[in-house]
């Protein structure tokens, strides 16, 4: 990653040889590096200035490497820190990670090995960064925040999501039932210029075909038998926000069309009304079916 060759590491070893050594080898590879002989030092450092990464030796004088993790996070919570000893052992890697340590190496250190760790490390920290940013462009407890991202795939969902909410345009989603599809709408929402108004959701496999008008559109008094006082459709109850349709392919295809016109036209009219109404409410589809 790019930002690579500008991070700042932090080397501390009690030896001078592998300080030093480290310390040459990580600066060929663009990575800006300090040094210290001892953990008190790197506390000293770590107040002064902040580091991406820090790779300590375990055995230090004045503050070993386990107890210098806590104090570096309490200090600096960013900065990761991979341990190096010249005791490796299981028992000895488990305590390591469990106060913190992103990666436990064992002398001598292998370089390609600490600079993968250390690339892992930098990419970990940036995709962090990357989500702090991004919830705080949508807000705490939103939709966003529920969805799971370890993977590259889902990474590339969220991005999708933040670049479809600075739009105004129909998205249709795609996805087998049960995989999240109306909480990637309401991320798509809740991150638009419309989410202070209301998003209205609806099941179009749940509406028989003879109510689809009068659900969509609305309707007047008086406009067919039963019709006792003006009623508002979905779309008005959209308007300002959002119109998610879920499981759209339900839809019988005479009411297909009929959606289609007012998606083109941008106006709707109410059932027994001759007054056309501007549509002002974006609208989301989502099918589980290859459309």
């Amino acid at each position: 990653m790019a930002d690579d060759i500008r991070a700042r590491i932090l080397v501390a070893d009690d030896e001078y040889n592998i300080r030093e050594g480290l310390k040459e080898g990580l600066e060929r590879d663009g990575y800006v590096v300090d040094t210290a002989e001892d953990g008190g030092e790197v506390l000293d450092r770590i107040k002064k200035g902040s580091y991406h990464a820090g790779i300590f030796d375990l055995k230090m004088p004045r503050i070993d490497g386990l107890s210098l993790i806590g104090k570096v996070k309490q200090v600096s919570p960013e900065t990761g820190v991979i341990l190096v000893t010249a005791f490796g052992d299981v028992a000895s890697a488990v305590e390591a990670m469990r106060h913190g340590a992103y990666d436990y190496l064992t002398k001598p250190v292998d370089l390609k090995r600490l600079r993968l760790s250390l690339q892992h490390l930098l990419e970990h920290q940036a995709l962090i960064a990357e989500n702090k940013e991004l919830r705080a462009k949508l807000g705490p407890s939103k939709a966003i925040d529920q969805i799971v991202r370890r993977s590259l795939g889902m990474q590339a969902v969220v991005n999708t999501i933040e670049q479809a909410a600075t739009t105004d345009v129909p998205v249709l989603i795609r996805g087998m039932t049960g995989t999240g599809k109306e909480l990637v709408a309401r991320a798509i929402h809740q991150g638009s210029k419309r989410v202070s108004q209301p998003m209205v959701a609806t099941n179009c496999g749940a509406i028989p075909e003879s109510l689809f008008e009068s659900e969509f559109f609305g309707y007047k008094k008086g406009a067919f038998t039963g019709a006792n006082a003006d009623k508002d459709g979905m779309l008005a109850a959209a308007q300002g926000g959002t119109l998610f349709l879920d499981e759209v392919g339900e839809i019988p295809p005479q009411n297909q069309a009929d959606l289609l016109r007012v998606l083109e036209d941008r106006k709707w009219t109410p059932i027994g009304s001759t007054q056309l109404i501007d549509l002002d409410a974006r609208v989301i589809f989502a099918t589980n079916r290859d459309l």
